[in-house]
């Protein structure tokens, strides 16, 4: 050590002496000692900052002060790459066209199945976690059984049943009984003997011919039916997209807290550090008036994602309040088995939407072919009986015989109703392919748009990790070597922080993304299960 080194020391000494034998401010006196040491290292190694800056990326910055530097955590594995989707040719599903005729199951909400408990199993214990694909299938099946939209349609669909039946009981005989009663009569007494008592009769009546005009009607009603079950269906997918989608926005925001939790104790580190600092070198005060405005906005960060998680929150508790049976599991790539974009568009002219729209057309056009029935002749067969006897005593007898019905005017009004008919039918008919040209090309952008956030969410992972090494570089530039500001310090920092929610961010997203993409080609439930 030279002269003018050791005169220095002499000088520090008696002017801290009364703090070192008070025993205060030691780690400041101990970081200056150290600061000492590593100058006197430096002037020994010329090639230090070149030696640290050619180390590679994912290397530990060594230098001699390696014990006595306070360690940066390594968070930049923590965000994990998402794998591709895999397309497979098994999930391509083809459902047989609407029919008027075929036998539709009553829609209802998808039921748990049975607990271990009731099946005489083993039971599971409640800790244990569920996968992530059955944990949402648990939810959607939850939400299903309570859902008021799903109960509406349950009854409309029972009602459409019902309005079948009746139709189909017109095709039988109708069987009507009459009474009439005459208290009163003007005219001879002698006439008031028999008239006087009234009379009953019983009649039935039945369709013969009426140009297809109840098959109509009952095939229109079958497609109605058809329509609400399409409708059921499409709700049911609808919750089940809107309950995966929002967990997934669930886990997404837990995950970017945890995130923003660690940048907040990074900052809360460095300004007790800094305030250690401060109480050596007043002239460093800038310094933590810095840190101290990075741990503010850290701390802001922290309550608006906090704001954001209580909003999801509350959208849950919509459809379950507090009887979510299972904590969510952690959360893990679970979007495997995805169906290719010729696959997805292949099954469009299948899906819910689709079939609603296609079922509504048949309908329309059922009720055309049977408004024109309506304007032609029907013949019907017609059995009558009376109970009351003429003057004489006779009966009247049984009654049996023929009736045509045909309405020859109504002032146009027939014609109006099938040209409205053919009119809606028409429309319908355009709504299907403007319908299925809307899901087809959503599909292509949704394709593009997992793409791209894959492809974000790598990025974002490399971007990640050199910032992870970049910042522990200008921290140990800054600390042990003095080359670096702190400002720098505190701007990688930043960086790290932002480009690691941009890669959680971008990975759940494209998950959320993928969840519309299954729904928009109506196989979310079927890829769930």
């Amino acid at each position: 050590m030279t002269f003018r080194e050791t005169r220095n020391v002499v000088i520090f000494l008696s002017l801290f002496s009364p703090l070192i034998a008070s025993g205060e401010n030691n780690n400041g006196l101990q970081m200056l000692s150290d600061v000492m040491e590593n100058s006197q290292q430096r002037r020994n190694s010329d090639d230090f900052f070149s030696t640290l800056l050619n180390q590679a990326p994912n290397a530990p910055v060594k230098n001699a002060d390696a014990e006595k530097t306070p360690a940066i955590k390594n968070e930049a594995q923590e965000v994990q790459v998402a794998p591709a989707p895999v397309a497979t040719h098994e999930w391509q599903y083809q459902q047989p066209a609407v029919s008027p005729h075929q036998d539709l199951p009553a829609p209802k909400p998808v039921r748990e199945k049975k607990e271990p408990e009731e099946t005489g199993a083993q039971p599971v214990p409640k800790t244990k976690a569920l996968p992530y694909k059955s944990y949402i299938r648990r939810l959607i099946m939850q939400a299903a059984n309570d859902d008021p939209g799903i109960r509406s349609l349950q009854e409309e669909w029972e009602a459409a049943q019902q309005d079948i039946r009746a139709t189909q009981g017109e095709r039988l005989p109708q069987i009507n009984v009459g009474a009439s009663v005459l208290p009163w009569y003007q005219g001879d007494v002698a006439d008031l003997r028999n008239t006087a008592k009234g009379d009953i009769t019983l009649s039935a009546s039945m369709p013969l011919f009426d140009w297809g005009r109840l098959s109509r009607a009952i095939d229109e009603r079958q497609y109605r039916a058809a329509a609400v079950g399409a409708r059921y269906a499409q709700q049911l997918d609808q919750l089940a997209y809107n309950v995966a989608s929002t967990e997934v926005q669930l886990a997404k925001q837990l995950a970017i807290k945890a995130v923003a939790q660690a940048y907040q104790q990074r900052m809360l580190t460095l300004v007790d550090m800094l305030n250690g600092i401060v109480n050596v070198d007043i002239g460093r005060r800038s310094e933590l008036v810095q840190a101290n405005a990075r741990l503010l906005l850290a701390q802001q960060e922290c309550e608006n994602i906090e704001a954001e998680i209580a909003k999801t929150q509350e959208t849950l508790n919509k459809w379950f309040g507090a009887r979510r049976h299972d904590a969510a599991p952690v959360y893990q790539y679970w979007m495997n088995d995805i169906p290719s974009l010729q696959q997805a568009i292949g099954n469009v002219s299948h899906s819910a939407p689709i079939r609603e729209v296609e079922a509504e057309y048949q309908a329309l056009s059922a009720y055309m072919a049977r408004t024109k029935a309506e304007q032609l002749p029907s013949v019907d067969f017609v059995i009558s009986k009376g109970f009351s006897a003429d003057d004489y005593g006779r009966d009247y007898g049984l009654q049996a015989g023929f009736s045509l019905r045909w309405e020859l005017f109504s002032g146009f009004s027939g014609m109006a109703n099938i040209a409205a008919a053919a009119s809606r039918a028409n429309a319908a008919k355009y709504k299907k392919n403007d319908q299925q040209r809307d899901l087809t090309s959503r599909l292509k952008v949704d394709d593009k748009e997992i793409k791209r956030l894959k492809e974000r969410t790598d990025n974002y992972q490399k971007l990640t990790r050199e910032s992870d090494t970049i910042r522990q570089m200008f921290y140990e530039q800054w600390y042990s070597a003095g080359r670096r500001s702190f400002l720098d310090v505190l701007s990688s920092e930043s960086d790290y922080y932002t480009y690691k929610v941009n890669a959680i961010t971008s990975r759940y997203d494209g998950d959320i993304t993928t969840l519309r993409y299954l729904w928009e080609s109506g196989g979310l439930l079927r890829w769930l299960d």
